[in-house]
């Protein structure tokens, strides 16, 4: 019974990767990841757990495709992301369940920060960019009408293709899967 959790646990790694590896190239050549490579990814990633997990296998793909979409879709009715990553992480939640979804995310989110963080500090603008935070904070916590609350037009927030967090959190979980501390 072993070797059928090193195969399934291998045929999920491969699947996350190709997926990952084909958004990547598609979103740094044209800044969009084609919905035939998000649905495509849901849908083999319902097929490997089903195949993996029977019934149980399709909740679990059902339920890291509910919890890769609807927090990044909260973030793109913002203004923060596209469509195509919010299907992408849809996606990789079915492929590798709600935990992993979760974790992907919370990397991809703390490798946006610091990517930010380095192109402010190239670009000589990190402090400005810190007092503009700190003052939209303190109108935040103090304001009684929520519509002046946006301090950063949307033309001056900083853009730069999310796949730049996604592949380096996708390969964090897998050096932390195979070192023994990972969560699949």
């Amino acid at each position: 019974m072993k070797w059928r959790a090193e195969r399934s646990m291998t045929m999920t790694w491969i699947t996350l990767g190709a997926l990952v590896g084909a958004a990547m190239i598609t979103d740094l050549r044209s800044r969009c990841i084609p919905n035939w490579l998000t649905i495509s990814g849901a849908v083999i990633g319902f097929i490997l757990q089903i195949f993996n997990g029977g019934r149980e296998g399709m909740g679990a793909a059902a339920l890291g495709l509910a919890l890769g979409f609807v927090p990044f879709f909260v973030l793109y009715l913002f203004g923060a992301l596209g469509a195509g990553d919010v299907k992408l992480f849809a996606a990789i939640g079915s492929i590798a369940g709600g935990v992993f979804v979760l974790n992907c995310a919370l990397y991809s989110i703390i490798f946006a920060g610091i990517i930010g963080v380095g192109i402010y500090v190239h670009q000589k603008l990190l402090f400005s960019k810190i007092s503009l935070m700190f003052l939209a904070l303190f109108r935040f916590i103090t304001s009684k009408d929520f519509n002046e609350l946006q301090i950063i037009p949307q033309k001056d927030m900083l853009r730069f293709p999310f796949m730049y967090a996604v592949a380096p959190a996708t390969l964090t979980l897998f050096i932390e899967h195979f070192s023994g501390s990972g969560y699949m």
